[in-house]
């Protein structure tokens, strides 16, 4: 194999991110090849590639319900889709598994993120980043790590960006990427359905990989903000997928326990939600 062609839909939380992008552009460094990716509209569950964890996930479900098998936890799960597909091959006329599965522990995971992803992510300066991201669907890396970029992959037309590394300056928030970044009492911008929220952490649950939180209103932009009476917006689970950034220093709270966001905090927060 001499080069790796992504496809994927394109949600901003999973995918089409600048700072998933950054590492697209050291995929040759990281992994000794070169790669491009191509983003399909946004399938909610339904598209091509999303037929391979339905495919699994089903296989699963109806072997529990119908001889009793228990899964308990991920690498259970793996076990069993590799058991399966061993099967399915030795039954197959070519003697190759239907689906190849892989098996990432927690461990590996959070080596890599904290020796590699954080501080390669930690350059990404808050201002220099492809704009209007998610309004393009190829990317493609030239030798020099280079970007190149079109509306689709057959775009006649295309845009080039390098991503340079920022200044010493410290921005004064943070992208979340596990919840060990976080602490109850601090602050977070939660996406809830395009609507950007402040909210302050009432409790993390490592375990189910969510968080509870006290909402503020109104919705950002705004630099003033109020505890949320609404009932649609108490403290219900929110997966860590939904948090979009961590303010690195509280907002300043008032009289009336409204709270205040500085300029640099606005400013700050504005760049990252406008890549949303």
């Amino acid at each position: 194999m001499l080069h790796y062609f992504f496809i994927s839909d394109g949600a901003s939380n999973h995918f089409k991110n600048n700072f998933n992008i950054l590492n697209l552009t050291h995929h040759k460094d990281d992994f000794g090849l070169d790669a491009c990716w191509t983003f399909s509209s946004t399938a909610h569950g339904k598209g091509p590639c999303d037929g391979l964890g339905a495919s699994v996930k089903y296989t699963a479900t109806r072997s529990i319900i119908t001889s009793g098998t228990s899964i308990c936890s991920a690498e259970e799960f793996f076990e069993f889709t590799m058991k399966f597909n061993h099967n399915a091959a030795k039954a197959s006329t070519t003697n190759q598994p239907p689906i190849h599965a892989f098996y990432v522990n927690s461990t590996t995971v959070e080596r890599i993120y904290s020796e590699i992803l954080k501080p390669r992510w930690e350059k990404l300066t808050k201002t220099h980043r492809i704009k209007n991201i998610r309004s393009f669907h190829q990317f493609n890396v030239r030798l020099d790590r280079t970007l190149v970029y079109q509306r689709t992959s057959n775009s006649i037309d295309y845009m080039t960006f390098m991503y340079m590394p920022k200044d010493k300056s410290e921005s004064s928030i943070q992208q979340v990427h596990t919840l060990n970044e976080l602490d109850v009492g601090t602050f977070v911008i939660i996406n809830d359905n395009d609507d950007f929220l402040l909210s302050k952490i009432k409790l993390i649950n490592h375990l189910t990989q969510e968080i509870q939180v006290q909402y503020y209103e109104p919705p950002f932009p705004g630099t003033i903000f109020y505890v949320s009476r609404s009932r649609n917006r108490n403290s219900f689970n929110i997966n860590i997928q939904n948090i979009v950034l961590l303010l690195r220093r509280n907002p300043v709270f008032g009289k009336q326990d409204e709270v205040y966001l500085n300029h640099e905090q606005f400013t700050d927060i504005k760049s990252i939600c406008e890549e949303f």
